[in-house]
């Protein structure tokens, strides 16, 4: 990891000498980066380059944009995750391969498999994170989708319904994440024959998109 955080540093010094430091293009190294530096604990450095981050996009984009809100979340992500014990800090490394599992599974339509690691993650996530954020969320639109996939209507809108409204709380009403969550609903919808219903939510997907 730490020969990884060698090279990222250096192309970053690279990309922000070519394209200067009020440029996007580099920003995708610099978030990069605080991830491998949350990965060794090394919460100060996680902390400047998401503060960084939100800085730039704030100058670019103005205060409302999505954009800024993930950089903000982001950066409360890292002072959250410094607070957390070591044992914490373990489950919730331990969580993202369990999510690159899932996704296996659901890649290969081994969806009861992904279902049952999705359902683990899930539980870990609001033990840790707490019920009403984004990571949670985004474990409920994974299993809403795998349920979609496998027939199950009534628990894939449950669990996009439950991500929707975490999502709405945590990123606003136009973020491109909820547009995801909205095209699995507008699915579940369609499959139910609520032809009624599924247009509404196509209609806003395309609003947001």
């Amino acid at each position: 990891m730490q020969a990884a955080i060698v090279v990222a540093e250096k192309i970053l010094t690279i990309e922000r000498e070519t394209l200067g430091d009020d440029a996007e293009d580099y920003l995708g190294t610099l978030m990069q980066l605080a991830e491998m530096y949350i990965a060794l604990d090394n919460f100060e450095h996680a902390r400047q380059a998401q503060a960084t981050v939100l800085a730039t996009q704030t100058k670019l984009h103005g205060a409302d944009d999505w954009r800024v809100t993930d950089a903000r979340l982001a950066l409360a992500d890292v002072k959250f995750q410094e607070k957390l014990s070591i044992e914490d800090r373990k489950s919730l490394r331990d969580v993202e391969h369990d999510k690159l599992r899932a996704y296996q599974f659901f890649d290969s339509v081994r969806l009861a498999e992904a279902i049952e690691v999705l359902l683990r993650v899930a539980a870990t996530e609001e033990r840790i994170w707490g019920p009403n954020r984004r990571q949670v969320a985004a474990t409920h639109v994974m299993l809403g989708g795998s349920y979609l996939r496998q027939r199950n209507l009534a628990a894939a809108k449950l669990h996009l319904d439950k991500a929707l409204t975490i999502q709405e709380m945590c990123l606003g009403l136009d973020h491109p994440d909820i547009a995801t969550t909205l095209t699995g609903l507008s699915g579940v919808a369609l499959a139910q024959n609520r032809f009624a219903d599924a247009e509404p939510l196509e209609q806003r997907t395309l609003k947001i998109r």
